[in-house]
């Protein structure tokens, strides 16, 4: 997943989203605990504002103006309807776990979800990060058990999908699945495994 918001070194705003028990971790750019959490929330609420029309880099990632609760109030004012911060949540999280599915019939599977081989391999040579590679191995069952996917396949669980109303998606998983589907599209896009050679230095 793709950074959402830089928390780091904003300790008080990391509090006011998101409470004082993901300190110090949180704001801890080499750490690893908490972050599944924070890719989470922030692909969500980015599932929200790109439904709604909105810049994700005009205040709303970049200078972290705007966040749910501000996100809500924009909805309520702009059109009326019942809205708060909790049930655009349901709504962001919903979206993400449909583009899921739809990148699942399509023969996106665990194997898709890893980062470049430099990133996860060759420690970075300088700076406040130096010696560290991104451990996604860390990371990523963290994140699939917050997200309710399997942490075998990294398909949205059924439960997963019932609970957010998504129920017809998981028949469409399922059916795809008994027919190989998702492979054989796979094969028809000419995808291949994810690179794992050495590191070409002049990249």
């Amino acid at each position: 997943a793709f950074p959402t918001i830089d928390e780091t070194g904003y300790p008080s705003e990391a509090v006011r989203r998101y409470g004082e028990q993901y300190l110090p971790e949180l704001v801890d750019p080499l750490a690893t605990r908490h972050k599944a959490m924070l890719v989470k929330d922030g692909e969500d609420y980015g599932a929200v504002v790109d439904s709604c029309g909105n810049c994700k880099s005009g205040g709303t990632f970049v200078m972290a103006e705007v966040y749910w609760q501000e996100q809500a109030e924009a909805i309520r004012t702009m059109t009326g309807m019942p809205m708060d911060a909790e049930k655009l949540k349901i709504i962001g999280e919903r979206i993400y776990n449909l583009q899921r599915c739809y990148n699942i019939l399509h023969g996106i599977s665990r194997a898709d979800d890893v980062l470049p081989w430099r990133f996860t391999q060759i420690p970075s040579p300088s700076g406040s990060a130096k010696g560290s590679v991104c451990r996604i191995d860390v990371m990523l069952p963290e994140y699939y058990a917050l997200r309710g996917w399997d942490a075998e396949t990294g398909f949205p669980r059924e439960e997963t999908l019932a609970r957010l109303e998504l129920s017809e998606a998981w028949d469409r998983i399922r059916e795809a699945v008994a027919s190989g589907a998702p492979e054989a599209v796979r094969a028809d896009l000419g995808w291949a495994a994810p690179y794992t050679g050495p590191a070409v230095d002049d990249l």
